[in-house]
C-alpha cells in the first residue's frame, strides 16, 4: 500500500501485504475489478477475497402473494448460484496463476451490504468493485448503484473500475 503524506511529498510504500475484496458477479464490471488487481504489483503474501452476492429479495417478495413465482424464484436462485460459483472458481484460478492468495466467498443478500460488512469483518485495505453503467434511469433507480452504496458504507478504499472501451 501507499502512505502519502510524508514531508516535502515523499511516498513511502508499506512493503506489508495488502488485504483486498472484489465484489463479483460474473459481470464486464467486475471482470475489470478483477483485472485491475491483476495488473498491478502487490507485495508478497497479498491476499484477495472474492466475494459474490446474489440477491433473491424481489422474487422472494412476490413469491408470497403468488406461489409459482415462489417456486420459479428458486430454481433461478439456484442457478444463478451455479453460475456464479462457477465463473468466481474460472477467476480463482487465475488470480492463482496471478501469485496472489485467493478465497471465494458466494453470500444471499444485498451486495451493497455484503461488500461492505465482509471488508470491514475480514479487515480489508480495499474493495475493488466493476462499475456497471446503465442505460436508463429507471434501471438505474430500480438496480441502485452498488458502487456508490459500497463507497458510502465501507470502512476502507473503495476503488470503483469502468471496464475499458476497447
Amino acid at each position: 500500500m501507499v502512505r502519502f503524506g510524508w514531508p516535502r511529498g515523499r511516498i513511502e510504500v508499506d512493503p506489508a501485504p495488502a488485504r483486498l475484496i472484489v465484489g463479483f458477479d460474473g459481470s464486464a464490471g467486475a471482470n475489470a475489478a478483477v483485472k485491475a488487481v491483476l495488473d498491478r504489483n502487490w507485495p508478497e503474501g497479498t491476499e484477495l477475497h472474492l466475494v459474490a452476492a446474489t440477491d433473491s429479495i424481489v422474487p422472494t417478495a412476490i413469491g408470497r402473494f403468488i406461489p409459482p413465482v415462489a417456486d420459479w424464484a428458486e430454481n433461478e436462485l439456484r442457478s444463478e448460484y451455479e453460475w456464479v460459483a462457477t465463473m468466481a472458481e474460472k477467476t480463482a484460478r487465475a488470480i492463482t496463476k496471478a501469485g496472489l492468495k485467493v478465497t471465494t466467498r458466494i453470500v444471499e443478500g444485498d451486495p451493497k451490504r455484503i461488500l461492505a460488512y465482509e471488508a470491514e469483518n475480514w479487515h480489508a485495505d480495499c474493495i475493488f468493485v466493476g462499475a456497471n453503467a446503465y442505460g436508463s434511469r429507471i434501471e438505474r433507480f430500480l438496480l441502485g448503484s452498488t458502487s456508490a452504496a459500497v463507497a458510502a458504507r465501507a470502512t476502507c478504499s473503495v476503488e470503483v473500475v469502468r471496464k475499458s472501451k476497447g
